[in-house]
């Protein structure tokens, strides 16, 4: 079964913020079909799954930037190297508030770079952003 409801993927091993994005989507009103995936290999698969037509296209992607095995730099940098996802929207979305971070990723291709809020209020604000890559 496919959804009309565009579909946007989260990978982040922080089973917290996976519940907590959720939980913003629904108080922020976003009609969307929120996807997750605990890390960055099952990310890359989901990625590929959908590159491949077996899975339905994501609008747009939050990346979390510290996971192990797969990091965010290193899911993002496979990503902008398919032909098939150079124009996906990914947008790194960590704790992390250093500028060359930022930078970094800026430059290897992602689309935005947002720090995860530590108030409920202000992450469903930011989640409600999404609007405008959907």
């Amino acid at each position: 079964m496919t959804s009309s409801l565009p579909r946007v993927l989260m990978i982040d091993n922080n089973l917290y913020d996976l519940d907590l994005a959720r939980i913003a989507v629904e108080e922020a009103g976003l009609a969307l079909d929120l996807d997750t995936a605990g890390g960055g290999e099952e990310g890359q698969a989901k990625l590929t799954a959908m590159g491949s037509g077996n899975l339905q296209p994501y609008k747009a992607v939050l990346l979390d930037l510290n996971m192990p095995r797969m990091d965010g730099r290193q899911l993002l940098a496979w990503a902008r190297a398919q032909p098939g996802l150079k124009d996906l929207v990914i947008i790194i979305f960590t704790s992390s508030h250093a500028s060359r971070e930022r930078s970094e990723c800026l430059a290897m291709g992602a689309s935005d770079y947002w720090v995860k809020p530590s108030d409920l209020s202000e992450y469903i604000a930011l989640i409600g952003q999404l609007r405008t890559h959907l």
